[in-house]
């Protein structure tokens, strides 16, 4: 947006981005948003410094329109790509369709759910969406997954499971 706007490819106010651009520049630290194409692009890539930009916009989107609209859009393609993936879904599956949500990005759920129900209201079957976050690590999960296509062991036990807390439940969609 920011590249957009300034360059002339978007029509939006300048202004308006002002607060924005100074976000970014101070979360990466630099002075010329130029110095984004490094960031973003260069040998000093860093998957974890791009994700906790979410943060620090995170706690201006109340004050901020267009950062408000990120977050609303993001909750939209997410929204997107579940409808996508419930293509496979058997027709149980629509009545309660449970998302693991794995990443910083759902410490923001309150922003991107406006935009996540919009989508489900608009363009689905599907009657309830149940959002879980996992307590312990993903890695618990990928170690006894490699241990059952390794070593060919079969773990029935439930304590291997991971362990999840409910963190939103999405009723009557369609009501």
């Amino acid at each position: 947006m920011l590249f957009d706007v300034e360059d002339g490819y978007t029509k939006f106010e300048n202004t308006a981005v002002e607060n924005l651009k100074k976000i970014i520049l101070n979360h990466f630290k630099i002075e010329h948003k130029s110095s984004l194409l490094n960031i973003f692009y260069g040998p000093t890539f860093n998957k974890a410094k791009i994700a906790s930009l979410c943060e620090t916009l995170a706690l201006e989107a109340s004050d901020d329109p267009i950062i408000a609209r990120f977050f609303y859009d993001a909750g939209c393609h997410l929204a997107k790509m579940l409808i996508a993936v419930s293509k496979n879904f058997d027709q149980e599956m629509y009545d309660i369709v449970p998302v693991l949500a794995i990443g910083s990005v759902w410490k923001s759920w309150n922003l991107l759910k406006p935009g996540f129900l919009e989508i489900l209201h608009k363009e689905t079957i599907i009657r309830r969406v149940s959002i879980y976050q996992l307590e312990e690590s993903p890695r618990i999960g990928a170690a006894v997954l490699a241990a059952k296509i390794k070593l060919g062991e079969n773990f029935h036990s439930k304590d291997f499971r991971g362990k999840t807390r409910l963190i939103d439940e999405i009723r009557n969609i369609h009501q």
